[in-house]
């Protein structure tokens, strides 16, 4: 199977570059007073944005901590005045809420409105971010983050991948440790979306799909993390099973396929490449799948989760019982 480089067009990298890099000028010439710093992460800084598809991980922290409305409202503004212009799909990524659409889709599109998955931009101030200890200080988000996020996740990928679009380079100051029940959080995660896709599925078929893809993409990203391969540049060996992927296109699967998971090949199963494959190509193409395909593959998702965590759950008893 192989994906064939025009889902990764530079055109689309350079368009989406060339929004960030106006939504962070026009931000800071109207606060050049307040803007700390501006730090991207996600899809847009490993260059794997896809129009319509990706959503775009901005982080704007202000230098005082009353001036976050003013500035996450006009951000915002700055935002879907860009979207315009660029043509990146953001609308459909992150949707607003539409009466004409009936009570159940609002009120799920109301939800997501909520979370972090749709939200554009994150507009924090600077007590809301511990960065050097790599928690979620902010009063709205505290106990979700405590219960819910793996910010060892979240704050080592913007050590990991995270760029810097303006003022001081915060990912120097960013020391974390990965707790148990960090570690706990990081393997439910994937299930938490996938719990999503299933209420969605009625309503939205492709945020379905979409939420399920998510899923087994995070679960992958979830046993990366147990084995610290995101701390690492690069592996020396490689296992070459899908070697009609490009390294250029799949850069997640490069660690996947690295010599730690190729130890544990016989305990995940083949069916594990198979939907880990399946659900890339349904993140870059986003077919329309039928009902019962829909269910497939949700099975799928879910005995490949199950495996993940299998693997995760070993080596952290294995981890305690050391110590």
């Amino acid at each position: 199977m192989g994906f064939k480089m025009k889902h990764f067009l530079e055109k689309d990298q350079k368009k989406v570059s060339l929004f960030i890099k106006e939504l962070a000028k026009k931000l800071v010439e109207e606060f050049p007073k307040e803007i700390d710093f501006i730090i991207l992460y996600g899809s847009a800084a490993r260059k794997e944005f896809i129009p319509g598809v990706s959503d775009i991980d901005l982080i704007i922290q202000t230098k005082h901590q009353e001036s976050v409305p003013i500035v996450e409202r006009r951000a915002l503004e700055i935002f879907w005045q860009l979207n315009k212009k660029y043509r990146l799909g953001f609308e459909r990524v992150c949707k607003q809420q539409n009466s004409k659409e009936g009570f159940i889709p609002n009120l799920l599109k109301a939800i997501e409105k909520q979370t972090p998955l749709f939200k554009p931009i994150f507009v924090f101030g600077p007590e809301d971010l511990d960065w050097r200890h790599g928690e979620i200080k902010h009063k709205k988000l505290f106990l979700k983050a405590k219960l819910f996020a793996c910010q060892y996740s979240i704050f080592s990928h913007f050590k990991k991948e995270g760029k810097i679009i303006y003022g001081r380079d915060i990912r120097k100051e960013i020391k974390v440790k990965f707790s148990l029940w960090e570690k706990i959080k990081n393997f439910l995660i994937p299930f938490y979306l996938l719990f999503g896709s299933i209420i969605l599925t009625p309503f939205f078929p492709k945020r379905s799909l979409n939420y399920m893809t998510k899923s087994v993409i995070w679960g992958m990203e979830s046993l990366l993390l147990e084995y610290d391969i995101i701390t690492k540049s690069s592996t020396d060996k490689k296992a070459k099973i899908f070697k009609k992927i490009s390294q250029k296109e799949i850069e997640l699967l490069e660690k996947c396929l690295s010599v730690i998971l190729k130890e544990k090949r016989k305990e995940l199963g083949r069916s594990f490449f198979k939907t880990l494959s399946k659900a890339i190509e349904y993140k870059l193409n986003q077919p329309s799948l039928s009902f019962t395909k829909r269910l497939k593959f949700l099975i799928e998702v879910w005995i490949f989760l199950l495996g993940v965590n299998l693997v995760g759950i070993k080596r952290i008893l294995r981890e305690i019982k050391l110590k």
